[in-house]
């Protein structure tokens, strides 16, 4: 069992296809479908606290068959998912909701709380 790290809001779905002769897109058929679990960045309605990462867990034949897929490759080179390790810097995705700070940088002059507080 692997642990997969996200840092993306949102659940990210792997696909594996079949193998097949036909090379054409339309015809690719699923084999199997991973899903990472999403929700870092999201204010929870409970707590009102937010995730930096979540975690998901993953059997060894489908770790194998996530780092020979594309997609996940270029997730983990850009810093949104890690496997087996904690990621230690933030990385907010672009639906991740804005910060104060973010907010302040953007609208000096305004007067805003968004009920997240900054990370300092």
């Amino acid at each position: 069992m692997a642990k997969i790290y996200s840092m993306a809001s949102n659940d990210v779905v792997i696909a594996v296809y079949k193998k097949g002769d036909d090379k054409s897109v339309g015809a690719k058929q699923i084999k199997q479908a991973i899903i990472i679990k999403g929700g870092a960045n999201v204010r929870d309605h409970i707590t009102g606290q937010n995730k930096n990462f979540v975690e998901t867990v993953v059997t060894a034949e489908e770790l194998k068959l996530l780092q020979a897929n594309s997609t996940f490759k270029r997730k983990v080179a850009n810093g949104f998912l890690t496997v087996d390790k904690k990621p230690e810097a933030f990385k907010a995705d672009k639906s991740a909701q804005i910060t104060e700070k973010e907010m302040k940088d953007k609208a000096p002059k305004a007067e805003v709380k968004t009920g997240l507080a900054d990370a300092e």
